[in-house]
């Protein structure tokens, strides 16, 4: 790619990410903080710090309009959203929470997903809350709600939430291109991993997967399982952190390759090089092709 065509290719996105949020601007209640990113710092360096995730580099980007993560340099200026935490007040419900936080009180069930609340009518005055913040986001060629949902929260089935917040009638008609809100919760570092909606809990279904899917994934890649490799290691990505998501999605590339997926494996690249940028592909393990994915991803 030329230069021309980056700094063309950079505008149309900051273009998109503006006209993403005039459509959908941030909650009053998504309290943020400007910083200006310091010489060495990188946006997982700055999610590990203010959020205790290094894996919250994807909001950090999306939230500010960065196309590429990899490419922040010292000086630039960004915004770290948080969630804000609210007391119910006599009078109030929940429905009225959602109102002025997104100014829609038929968005309640979101902040009820949030909290872990079964019962909306059971709320009281005095009930503390997050409120969640809405990550901007562009359904992109070959996504689904349930794809977006599984990449954001490691649940297809939490795409309901993303339609509700996106004001989608039609979750299996959402053509290319179109503006969405990722509502996450997201919580200044304390020691423990931030959640997003529908998080998996210990126990379930994707967590299990997620304990054995690295292995298991490696074993079928190298038994040509090509499809049930990506199939294990999509499923157990959203639990992976540091070298070990990078490393996973070192190899989900190598199956994104396979299946011709080459816009794919080149994100997931991208990815890989922001949790471990010191990782250099051997040559003589890795084809002349896919080694130059590793370059287009590194730029």
């Amino acid at each position: 790619m030329t230069s021309a065509e980056q700094v063309v290719r950079s505008v149309t996105f900051t273009l998109v990410a503006m006209f993403i949020l005039s459509v959908f601007p941030p909650s009053p209640h998504a309290a943020s903080i400007r910083h200006t990113v310091a010489k060495g710092e990188s946006l997982a360096g700055i999610a590990l710090q203010f959020y205790g995730d290094r894996s919250h580099f994807r909001e950090i980007a999306l939230y500010n309009g960065i196309e590429n993560p990899a490419l922040v340099r010292p000086s630039m200026k960004i915004r770290l959203p948080f969630s804000e935490m609210v007391t119910m007040q006599r009078g109030e419900s929940i429905s009225v929470l959602a109102k002025k936080a997104w100014g829609n009180p038929k968005l309640f069930p979101i902040l009820a997903v949030a909290n872990g609340i079964r019962n909306p009518q059971s709320v009281s005055a005095g009930t503390r809350l997050r409120i969640p913040v809405m990550v901007p986001y562009k359904l992109g060629r070959g996504e689904s709600l349930s794809t977006v949902a599984k990449n954001f929260y490691g649940n297809p089935k939490a795409y309901t939430s993303i339609a509700l917040a996106s004001g989608i009638a039609r979750p299996d008609r959402v053509p290319v291109g179109t503006a969405l809100r990722i509502p996450l919760i997201l919580i200044r570092s304390s020691g423990r991993r931030n959640a997003g909606i529908a998080v998996a809990h210990p126990g379930s279904k994707i967590a299990k997967v997620a304990a054995s899917g690295p292995k298991e994934a490696q074993r079928a890649f190298r038994r040509g399982e090509f499809e049930k490799a990506r199939d294990l290691m999509e499923s157990g990505l959203p639990m992976l952190r540091g070298k070990d998501r990078a490393k996973t999605l070192r190899l989900l590339a190598s199956c994104y390759y396979a299946f011709g997926e080459r816009k794919k494996a080149i994100m997931a690249l991208r990815e890989s090089y922001v949790l471990d940028p010191g990782f250099v592909p051997d040559p003589a393990m890795v084809n002349p092709e896919m080694m130059a994915l590793y370059g287009k991803a590194r730029k």
